[in-house]
């Protein structure tokens, strides 16, 4: 058993890799494009 998990585990992380790349770039998309969150969190700390 506790063979067959590090080939799970290794297979489930090596997706989450996958996932989170194209995620993130929708959601620097939308924060860029998003008057509130742009206005409150993007240009403060810029300044």
């Amino acid at each position: 058993m506790a063979v067959g998990v590090f080939p799970a585990l290794k297979l489930g992380v090596l997706f989450m890799k996958q996932i989170s790349k194209p995620l993130a770039k929708f959601i620097v998309t939308r924060a860029k494009n998003h008057p509130v969150f742009r206005t409150y969190f993007i240009i403060p700390p810029a300044q």
